[in-house]
């Protein structure tokens, strides 16, 4: 294992706490770990999806070299709004893992020292994350749609049953009120 440091501000370091908070990361160790990883599948995808683009073949070392400067350039102008005062994260990262990210580090890719390249893969991950946020927002209401519509039905044939309505009946008078709200959302 190599331990990776890495300088963020404390608006970076906050928006990682929410995360945190949330219970999607344990320590912001942690996340920034996760941000390496899912970063070095970004720049692979990018690559993977050049040679898809040219039938299969390798694209030339300048084009991957555009694409990967067009990536970096657009995470390092996204974190120069986060200038300020500065914490600093350690990070213990598998070898296997720094052999990747040691592929990437280079001045053709746009990144000028080690640090650049962590401090990309949490911009790179806190945007992702922001982009994913409503499709789970979204998932969470249609469950607890869900929910209410279970425990709803359940309270209805249980009382429905104690006092000794056909369960037919019951299901017909949950079915008017199901109707009602879903069509007047």
């Amino acid at each position: 294992m190599i331990t990776r440091s890495v300088k963020l501000s404390v608006e970076l370091i906050r928006s990682i706490d929410e995360r945190i908070e949330d219970k999607q990361y344990s320590t912001r160790a942690d996340f920034v770990l996760h941000a390496l990883r899912q970063t070095v599948l970004d720049y692979a995808e990018i690559k993977r999806q050049m040679m898809e683009d040219l039938g299969g073949e390798v694209p030339s070392e300048e084009s991957v070299a555009d694409a990967f400067i067009g990536k970096t350039s657009g995470l390092l102008l996204w974190l120069k709004k986060f200038d300020g005062n500065q914490i600093q994260i350690n990070t213990r990262v598998p070898e296997g893992l720094e052999r990747k990210i040691e592929i990437l580090i280079r001045p053709e890719f746009g990144f000028k020292k080690k640090s650049d390249f962590t401090r990309c893969a949490v911009a790179n991950m806190l945007n992702r994350l922001r982009e994913f946020d409503g499709v789970f927002y979204d998932a969470e209401q249609f469950a607890a749609r869900q929910k209410e519509v279970y425990e709803t039905t359940m309270k209805a044939i249980s009382e429905g049953l104690s006092k000794g309505v056909p369960l037919e009946n019951i299901f017909n008078d949950l079915k008017r009120p199901l109707k009602t709200k879903d069509t007047v959302d």
